[in-house]
């Protein structure tokens, strides 16, 4: 079963990622029947940079629950 992850640990996570310079958001379609859940990360600069500023860079994490994400940002404080 899908996980939705509530405001408040969602707006944790975006400020943790943007000062990693990552980019945390919800997927705009989720189903919460399906595994996984409703968060991806991407690099802020490549959101920019990518394609002309056409479409959307490559996610780092896709469908992503609240615990992976925590768990990939603790990566990258601890490996910069």
């Amino acid at each position: 079963m899908g996980t939705e992850t509530d405001q408040i640990e969602f707006d944790h996570l975006k400020r943790r990622g943007k000062a990693l310079g990552l980019h945390v958001e919800r997927h705009r379609v989720f189903d919460p029947a399906a595994h996984g859940g409703d968060l991806y990360v991407q690099e802020r600069k490549a959101i920019y940079a990518f394609n002309g500023g056409q479409g959307n860079p490559p996610s780092l994490l896709r469908y992503a629950t609240a615990e992976q994400v925590h768990n990939f940002l603790f990566e990258r404080e601890q490996n910069p």
